[in-house]
């Protein structure tokens, strides 16, 4: 890591400068140039078929992506809504993030164990 503002500034720029280089040259190849390589005769199928590809894979990546993500993250990611810090430390980094023998640590650990809403091994 660098302590100079200057190399941050100096990536974010060319980050930029890279993308509007891209979107003015690459980005509508795709469109052309399989029109482009067709012959004279299938030139309206190719056509066709690119912009079909185009907006079917669009409509992936808007619809079906983020439906799979959501189910990958409903059964890997654990529920934190509504929970301390230190119950959040506890559920992902295991029982040596517990912090003990305070009044509070031992109300919170008998009240999950009431609800059974966090399961939360004792030390004693």
């Amino acid at each position: 890591m660098t302590k100079v503002p200057a190399a941050g500034y100096a990536v974010i720029t060319l980050v930029f400068l890279y993308n509007a280089a891209y979107a003015f040259s690459w980005l509508y190849l795709v469109v052309a140039y399989p029109v482009e390589i067709a012959p004279y005769k299938w030139r309206a199928r190719m056509w066709a078929l690119t912009l079909s590809s185009i907006f079917i894979s669009a409509f992936f990546n808007q619809y079906v992506n983020i439906a799979i993500e959501i189910a990958i993250i409903w059964k890997f990611f654990p529920e934190t809504s509504g929970r301390t810090l230190e119950e959040i430390a506890v559920i992902f980094d295991g029982e040596a993030a517990a912090i003990t023998n305070t009044v509070e640590d031992k109300a919170t650990r008998a009240r999950f164990r009431k609800s059974n809403r966090l399961v939360i091994p004792r030390n004693n």
